[in-house]
């Protein structure tokens, strides 16, 4: 009987804490960081000109913004799945009732599955949104005062 506690207080620690709090922090944090990408990308006219020393600095900054947000996405694709091979292991171990087995695993595969798809519409309502505006407006101060220093 201990040893079912031991299985289930350890498959609730990868599947809440490791799976649902880190991916949930991390997706959060790509959505912030795609529309500021979004920002970036908007200004058409940067080809067409030379830069000067200040734009080319702002330039660093957000190309380096979407080397981070690369990295972070497909880090969150390999925990996803790494998580899920792990709650898959511990479930197995654990004398639950089929059905609550059953839903924590299609849980698992599922809903990242769900938040990868919208990511695109959930940054486009984002940058729709007043507070997308005035959230990019002020990043973007904000690299510019840090690359003036």
């Amino acid at each position: 009987m201990i040893d079912q506690l031991l299985v289930k207080e350890n498959l609730n620690r990868w599947f809440w804490c490791w799976g649902v709090l880190t991916l949930s922090l991390l997706y959060i944090g790509c959505l912030f960081a795609a529309l500021l990408i979004l920002h970036d990308v908007a200004d058409d006219t940067i080809w067409q000109r030379d830069l000067t020393a200040l734009e080319s600095k702002i330039r660093y900054f957000y190309n380096l913004l979407g080397l981070i947000f690369f990295v972070v996405a497909s880090f969150m694709v390999v925990w996803s799945v790494f998580v899920a091979i792990k709650v898959f292991l511990i479930s197995s171990k654990l004398s639950l009732p089929n059905r609550l087995r059953f839903y924590m695993r299609i849980s698992v595969i599922v809903c990242p599955i769900m938040a990868f798809a919208s990511f695109i519409f959930i940054v486009g309502i984002l940058r729709l949104s007043d507070f997308g505006y005035k959230y990019q407006l002020l990043f973007h101060k904000f690299l510019t005062q840090l690359a003036i220093y």
